[in-house]
């Protein structure tokens, strides 16, 4: 009979603390993943700054070159007149 009350006692201290440890354990996880997203997201934006940045360096290269500014008139010259031809 003790035994069995014994027995019951410690399994309901089991069941009560795996609840809890699984609680804990889960926010644990939560507050990691977090964690890891917040700094996956600030390195994300270090390269996305990065290559923005890069881009906008060589595109006023590219836009400043007269050949390139050749190449796109004649491409929107070639757009109206095929417009206008086809009124």
């Amino acid at each position: 009979m003790m035994e069995e009350i014994a027995n019951e006692i410690v399994s309901q201290a089991l069941v009560r603390f795996e609840e809890e440890f699984s609680k804990k354990i889960e926010e644990q996880q939560k507050m990691i993943y977090r964690q890891v997203l917040e700094d996956v997201l600030q390195a994300l934006e270090y390269d996305v700054v990065s290559v923005v940045s890069v881009a906008m360096n060589g595109c006023e290269e590219i836009f400043h070159d007269e050949k390139t500014q050749k190449i796109i008139s004649d491409r929107i010259m070639q757009e109206i007149t095929k417009k206008l031809k086809t009124k």
